[in-house]
């Protein structure tokens, strides 16, 4: 029989790494954590104690911190475009204006030799 820990409610045990190499965590009532040896956790596991994941608990904070991060990410790139592009409005427009006339004369010229099937 294990003695419970003392300062801890609902104890959480989180292995890191396999076998006799796995660092072994609990966590405090205080949300803290706090390493102990193998053979104690050991018996915390035999007496009924619950194993977390600590590779669920990782992608958790990567998942909850992702859409922040993008949102970041994508509000960045946006001011530094801006900021590089401030002042050349005009050269933006006729460049975009140049590539959209090319691209329509590109697809124009491919759909008439496409449909002209006179070429071997």
């Amino acid at each position: 029989m294990v003695a419970p820990l003392v300062g801890y409610g609902a104890v959480v045990l989180v292995s890191a790494g396999a076998g006799a190499a796995a660092t072994w965590w609990a966590q405090r009532d205080d949300g803290g954590w706090e390493e102990i040896g193998s053979d104690f956790a050991q018996g915390l596991l035999d007496a009924g104690v619950p194993l977390a994941s600590a590779v669920g608990e990782g992608t958790l904070t990567v998942v909850r911190g992702l859409g922040g991060a993008i949102v970041d990410g994508i509000d960045s790139a946006f001011d530094a475009v801006r900021d590089k592009l401030r002042g050349k409005e005009p050269d933006i427009i006729a460049g975009f204006t140049v590539g959209a006339l090319a691209i329509l004369a590109g697809v124009f010229l491919y759909q008439s030799v496409k449909n002209a099937k006179d070429a071997l």
